[in-house]
């Protein structure tokens, strides 16, 4: 079971560090898809992300990791 589909899609958001550690990825890389326009947090928020949003970086993250990390597969 994925960390997308353990979260509640009725919880307002979730913190950049909450998704971080539920997908094993740093949490530089979720700031990353946000500077590049990738990803927008919530309104109130600047560290907090929507359900969807957060299904979105696990679906990029798994499918860009390796590119991400700079690591040559």
């Amino acid at each position: 079971m994925t960390f997308a589909e353990k979260i509640n899609p009725t919880t307002q958001s979730y913190s950049t560090q909450e998704i971080a550690e539920g997908l094993k990825m740093p949490a530089e890389m979720i700031n990353k898809l946000k500077r590049i326009g990738l990803i927008t947090p919530e309104l109130l928020s600047d560290d907090h992300y929507s359900f969807k949003t957060v299904k979105f970086i696990e679906q990029y993250w798994s499918a860009n990791a390796a590119k991400m990390l700079n690591v040559k597969p």
